[in-house]
């Protein structure tokens, strides 16, 4: 009998068994998948999707951003965004206005009920948060997001991804880092 488990080999040749519980790969990925849909269950409650909430995020900080600004931003094609933001305008948290210095160019403003959203989903994602990090001392979480930063610019740094799919704040992560990719 071959136990090839024993050995972590898969029993084809030399090559290691993957330990996905093992990959930074998978546990990032699992984590990202987590809170992606543990906030998308908080944002409907609301009225609002997942694909909505870095729209919001960013028209909170500026509100009135060009379009084309808010896809590079937060690292969606432009075609998607331009779906995303028709549900928004057809649900009343935003509305798209011609930029009156450049016909060419389309603005992005929240309206009175996508302004109200703030109070609502800013705790929810806030509490999401919490929720992730109970029982991480706060040095922990600071560092948990460090390494994180660390990684994301080591990924940048390599190329592995086109510029469109990073958001802007992220990309500034591979800039601005101390430690070496």
């Amino acid at each position: 009998m071959n136990d090839t488990s024993a050995r972590g080999r898969s029993g084809h040749g030399d090559a290691p068994l993957w330990d996905l519980g093992d990959s930074l790969g998978a546990l990032t990925n699992i984590a990202a998948r987590l809170f992606q849909r543990a906030l998308h269950e908080r944002l409907q409650r609301y009225g609002t999707a997942f694909g909505q909430w870095p729209i919001l995020v960013m028209l909170w900080h500026e509100d009135g951003q060009p379009q084309r600004e808010l896809s590079r931003h937060i690292g969606v094609e432009a075609p998607t965004l331009t779906r995303t933001i028709d549900r928004m305008v057809r649900d009343g948290h935003v509305r798209r206005q011609r930029n009156p210095r450049d016909r060419r160019e389309v603005l992005i403003f929240l309206t009175e009920q996508g302004r109200r959203l703030k109070d609502d989903l800013i705790p929810e994602a806030m509490a999401l948060n919490a929720l992730a990090g109970d029982g991480m001392a706060p040095a922990e979480q600071e560092e948990l997001k460090r390494l994180l930063r660390i990684l994301i610019a080591r990924l940048i740094a390599a190329g592995l991804s086109r510029p469109a799919d990073i958001p802007e704040c992220i990309r500034r992560i591979g800039d601005n880092t101390d430690e070496s990719p």
